[in-house]
């Protein structure tokens, strides 16, 4: 229970419990972070060695990424390029199209 002489914008009862209480929050939430940029950083450098392979902007099989182990999941942002959206994963971008090719951009 938060006592009466805390303000209104608190969420624990005293000084202790706060400190606790964030910094239960904040090594979760780095934690979450870390796992997110090993993601990204892996999926990365698949995308970067098949560039390495197949060059950019030119289509190839996309069964190419299995032994890669790429996460098709994985994505930081997406960019419309004419008609074509590009999933972005750090420096690098994709587009998978229905008949099961590929192609990377650099971005």
């Amino acid at each position: 229970m938060i006592p009466v002489e805390r303000h209104g914008n608190s969420t624990y009862c005293c000084d202790f419990h706060t400190m606790v209480g964030n910094s239960t929050y904040n090594a979760e939430y780095y934690k979450k972070r870390v796992q997110n940029s090993k993601a990204v950083d892996s999926s990365e450098f698949a995308l970067k060695r098949l560039a390495e392979v197949f060059g950019y902007e030119v289509p190839f099989d996309a069964n190419m990424t299995i032994p890669l182990l790429f996460d098709w999941n994985i994505t930081t942002k997406k960019v419309k390029r004419g008609t074509e959206i590009i999933n972005v994963v750090g420096k690098y971008g994709y587009i998978l199209f229905d008949n099961k090719s590929m192609k990377i951009y650099k971005i």
